[in-house]
């Protein structure tokens, strides 16, 4: 432990490859597609942060996780439009500046 650590920091972030292939795919509580976790954090269920890749499969509503704002983008494909409240928004691959949606 070094002294940064011992005064109450954390201790340094550790990189490591993770490969898409590799990641088991989970069905999302809709049933609309899957998610593969890439990472997340703190470990457990209790997770305060998560990076995941999605497969949408069908058109449906965004699953709820209270308290989670989600970033989304559009990786490939022909795109998505999200409806939230009363606003439309198209996301496609060349669209990178998605805003937060909290779910």
């Amino acid at each position: 432990m070094n002294a940064a650590t011992k005064a109450g920091a954390q201790a340094p972030m550790s990189w490591h490859v993770v490969h898409l292939a590799d990641v088991a795919a989970t069905q999302w509580r809709n049933g609309g597609g899957l998610t593969r976790e890439l990472a997340s954090g703190p470990a457990g269920a209790d997770w305060q942060w998560r990076l995941s890749v999605a497969e949408v499969a069908a058109d449906g509503p965004f699953s709820r996780f209270e308290g989670v704002t989600r970033w989304f983008a559009v990786l490939q494909g022909a795109g998505v439009v999200l409806r939230v409240q009363t606003a439309i928004r198209h996301r496609n691959p060349r669209c990178h500046d998605a805003p937060p949606h909290r779910a």
